[in-house]
């Protein structure tokens, strides 16, 4: 399948395109303390007479959590936690909205469990505690069951609201980073409900060790200055993650993406722990050496500049050396900033049919 294709046909569907015609009905606007509103990763509320802020994500994954509860309960607790660590926050705590179906069928029991099972085991790993949460059973129909569906929020707090980073890029010719690295596994991610799978994919893993440092270096390096945008790769992958900075922030890139695996997994597999980060020039070699000392996997993509989204696949040799793949169409996607504002502004609105 053409990647660029793709890439717009996934930030156009529900699950990953803009919600602001659903969020914008309602108030965002807390006093005059909001700093950062809805549809942009966390949300930023100012702590009144303080140069302090609470920075607050929900995240939840369901595809994940319906074929194995215990990690999709996980990885929403990692997700969520992310997105507060990489705007610089120091996450606090952990609430929760836990969704499954009648506990009294030993299925929806065993669902139930293994999803508190891993709120439990990433909260430890992540040194969080659950502050409170809601637990709503016996969701089913005569169709049957919903899907195990752990709802997360986590709320952190940022010392000096004027160090916050946030996910789009800032300024052309900063350099774009990628800390930590990709796993096989397509199996509940948004790509595989878009195109299927093969009999190969499996699903993702979770290193909850790598987590916790990934969220530790991304805090350290926004600390000491070096960060100047930041985002996850989750629902959509690496391409979508830098689709989502590269249109905030009205700005393209142009990056080359070293793989050994197929160009699905490189571009949009879901594997967690994965953070996109640009630094000036200048600070790039310092952040890439900081990555490294929290023992993190570290590749320089490319920069920030433009009005496009280019991304080239570059292969990997049996010596180990770098080498760049056939120009194919497998290889390059090639999307001006234009297309994918606008899959990504009317895609719900398509899929609810509300005519825009």
């Amino acid at each position: 399948m053409d990647p660029g294709a793709v890439l717009l046909a996934l930030l156009g569907s529900p699950n990953l395109a803009s919600r602001r015609s659903v969020f914008e009905r309602y108030d965002s606007t807390v006093g005059t303390d909001t700093v950062v509103g809805p549809g942009h990763g966390a949300a930023v509320m100012r702590i009144k007479g303080t140069s302090r802020a609470l920075v607050a994500a929900t995240d939840g994954n369901q595809a994940v959590g319906v074929l194995d509860p215990h990690l999709g309960a996980a990885m929403s607790v990692a997700e969520a936690t992310r997105n507060v660590s990489i705007t610089g926050a120091r996450p606090l705590g952990v609430t929760n909205c836990l969704n499954y179906g009648d506990p009294t069928r030993p299925e929806a029991f065993w669902q139930l469990t293994e999803g508190v099972r891993g709120l439990a085991d990433a909260c430890r790993a992540l040194g969080l505690p659950v502050t409170g949460g809601n637990v709503s059973l016996y969701n089913e129909s005569p169709a049957g069951s919903i899907a195990p569906t752990p709802e997360i929020g986590v709320v952190g707090l940022i010392d000096d609201v004027a160090a916050l980073v946030g996910p789009a890029f800032v300024t052309d010719g900063d350099a774009i980073l990628l800390v930590g690295e990709a796993t096989s596994g397509l199996i509940g991610s948004s790509y595989a409900a878009l195109a299927g799978t093969t009999v190969e994919d499996g699903l993702p893993s979770l290193d909850l060790v790598r987590e916790a440092a990934v969220q530790g270096f991304a805090r350290e390096a926004i600390d000491r200055g070096l960060v100047e945008s930041a985002q996850d790769v989750s629902g959509g992958g690496l391409a979508v993650a830098l689709a989502e900075a590269a249109m905030w922030g009205g700005r393209g890139a142009a990056v080359r993406v070293p793989t050994s695996m197929s160009p699905a997994v490189e571009l949009f597999g879901e594997s967690p722990s994965r953070i996109v980060v640009t630094t000036t020039q200048r600070h790039a070699p310092a952040l890439a050496l900081l990555a490294r000392q929290h023992g993190l996997p570290v590749e320089t993509l490319g920069s920030v500049g433009g009005d496009r989204l280019q991304i080239q696949l570059v292969g990997t040799s049996s010596t180990g050396a770098s080498e760049e793949r056939g120009s194919t169409i497998a290889d390059v996607l090639d999307v001006p900033l234009t297309a994918l504002r606008h899959a990504w502004d009317h895609g719900l609105s398509r899929a609810l049919g509300w005519g825009n």
